[in-house]
């Protein structure tokens, strides 16, 4: 759904057109459109929104774009519970960012009564993210404005009640257009609490900047081998290029070492191996949508895969032997996620994978025979200091450490002990 700063939303429906393309799109109110879509374009159209390239639709400024009633996500429990939208009964709930640190940023959020619409009946309740030592809290409203600050290090879905219950608002902060990428980032793509759910298996890969795998032989002494993510580019359109260091399944004597996979986020991966001075140039071009190289799908698996499929690319013929939910540990990581066991039919000889989503490549036997296991995974560089001399609790994944005052800032917000 889109809403604009003006009441004409009927006169923008060619404009909007005009921007996702042919879609069956009705007028819900005078400043609200819905457009029907399939859920790989909805995708498609949030990027853009948090990308910033739609700003505007004619000349009318949307005030914010979200999908009602998304899919639930079993990581984020607000998610889909409260409609999906941020604006409803004339009540809209919005929030403002704010760096501390590198990583920590505190959050204001703000419900309020749109112009003409009578005002907010208390109490206004504000649901959080299950890691919240207060998962649900009441909202102080002066002036006819509710009001409630916290903390956090990574994007989380907030609902809202109030009017008795009668209105019911939902806001992703992932969605919100302009804020930092560490803090959109980090709680969708941290690796060490995966819980897949069924939309997102296989479009979740970690290909964050400073993402890395270390991968230790099953068999054979040798030295470990790292794979990483060198550079990472977000283009126009919402294409991901991502280049990748060290590329453990092609480790061979004639098989290059460097590769850039791109997706659109559809399930769908395309591999580009050692590309030439002119072809790098546009991976590394962010107006460049790259529609054109990606004409081969990644050499692992075009996901959603199911167990007996198979297809083939530029590359190889890939063979999907199981899908399957397993309990994945890697080091520190213990997880539940579905895991993808495939064969790759090379030229040179046959490589087996085993793949999991939001993880990576679990292991390896590569062209030459050799096998290679995870040993441990990072997804970011930054190293968290030590607070010295203190003792804190292990908080989970978005869970602030502390106390919070429902008059001003919660003590802390969610991560380990680096609160500023």
């Amino acid at each position: 759904m889109f809403a604009f700063e003006t009441q004409r939303a009927g006169a923008l429906v060619p404009s909007l057109s005009g921007i996702i393309g042919d879609r069956h799109i009705t007028i819900v109110a005078d400043d609200k459109l819905a457009a029907h879509v399939a859920p790989d374009e909805a995708r498609r159209i949030r990027d853009q929104w948090r990308l910033g390239s739609i700003g505007t639709v004619g000349d009318v400024r949307v005030r914010w774009i979200a999908e009602r009633d998304p899919f639930p996500v079993s990581d984020d429990r607000q998610k889909g519970r409260w409609g999906g939208l941020p604006e409803a009964n004339g009540r809209v709930v919005t929030a403002t960012l704010r760096g501390l640190n590198s990583d920590w940023f505190a959050v204001l959020v703000e419900v309020a009564a749109r112009p003409g619409a009578p005002p907010i009946v208390a109490p206004v309740r504000l649901h959080l993210h299950e890691s919240f030592p207060d998962e649900v809290v009441e909202m102080n409203v002066s002036n006819g404005i509710a009001r409630f600050e916290t903390s956090a290090w990574g994007a989380f879905t907030l609902g809202v009640e109030c009017d008795k219950g009668a209105t019911q608002l939902e806001l992703d902060l992932a969605d919100l257009r302009g804020i930092d990428d560490t803090f959109r980032n980090d709680g969708r793509a941290n690796p060490a609490v995966p819980a897949p759910s069924v939309h997102s298996i296989g479009v979740a890969l970690p290909l964050g900047y400073g993402s890395k795998w270390t991968y230790a032989p099953i068999k054979h002494k040798a030295r470990k081998q790292v794979m990483r993510v060198a550079e990472h580019v977000v283009h126009s359109g919402g294409t991901i290029a991502a280049h990748l260091e060290n590329f453990i399944a092609r480790r061979s004597s004639n098989a290059a070492d460097h590769v850039w996979l791109l997706t659109r986020g559809d399930g769908a991966y395309f591999a580009i191996a050692e590309p030439n001075r002119a072809t790098l140039a546009r991976l590394q071009a962010r107006d460049d949508e790259l529609l054109d190289l990606m004409i081969a799908e990644h050499l692992y698996v075009r996901l959603p895969a199911r167990a007996g499929s198979s297809f083939a690319n530029a590359y190889c013929t890939i063979r999907v032997e199981s899908a399957a939910f397993r309990e994945v540990r890697v080091k520190g990581l213990r997880c539940r996620t579905v895991v993808y066991d495939l064969i790759q039919e090379w030229p040179a000889g046959e490589v087996r994978v085993s793949l999991a989503p939001n993880v990576g490549i679990l292991s390896v036997t590569d062209i030459k025979g050799l096998g290679w296991q995870l040993d441990a995974v990072a997804t970011s560089k930054r190293k968290e200091p030590a607070t010295p001399g203190v003792k804190h609790p292990t908080p989970s994944k978005k869970s602030p450490i502390g106390t919070r005052s429902a008059k001003g800032p919660s003590a802390q917000k969610k991560k380990p002990p680096n609160s500023p």
